[in-house]
């Protein structure tokens, strides 16, 4: 599989390497507001959002995404993540780097208490080694709950608890 780095022509390198200067003017400055739009993507997005993909591609890989056809990375929930936690413009909230997971963060929170997310499949949440352990235990389970010995085992305990409840019915009458 090839590598997912950015082609030298299209790196965001370029962006990368700006002088501190560039990367700390406020957005929304004066002359953010003044800039031309290709020079406001230049100083202000690219630098931050260019390197939020790129890892965001690695975790992808890392996590078999090119190769199934569905999986449980969700692209939006990691580059949320990772410009909250690797925002340069507001360095003065310090809880930053204690937060763990998405729904640590505090407006995130809030909006799925308000409107909550449907949980994923199981399919998509286990890896394949758990789902491999899940399938086959089940299977085992049933090669066993087949046997003569074993239904009859559970016929009488089935009988059994018909008998007691009826017991403790009549108890209580």
């Amino acid at each position: 599989m090839k590598s997912f780095k950015l082609s030298p022509e299209n790196s965001c390198d370029d962006y990368c390497q700006q002088s501190i200067d560039d990367v700390l003017m406020k957005p929304y400055s004066d002359y953010a507001k003044t800039c031309t739009p290709k020079e406001y993507l230049t100083r202000f997005i690219f630098p931050t959002l260019l390197p939020a993909m790129e890892a965001m591609l690695e975790q992808a890989k890392r996590g078999r995404c090119f190769e199934k056809k569905r999986f449980g990375f969700n692209g939006l929930d990691f580059l949320t993540f990772y410009l909250y936690k690797n925002n340069v413009y507001n360095t003065k909230d310090d809880n930053r780097e204690n937060i763990q997971n998405l729904s640590n963060i505090p407006w995130i929170n809030e909006e799925w208490q308000k409107n909550p997310r449907k949980p994923l499949p199981f399919s998509l949440q286990w890896t394949d080694e758990e789902a491999a352990i899940k399938l086959q235990s089940y299977w085992r389970g049933y090669l066993v709950r087949r046997l003569p010995e074993v239904c009859e085992l559970r016929q009488w305990q089935m009988e059994w608890r018909k008998y007691n409840q009826q017991i403790k019915a009549n108890q209580f009458k």
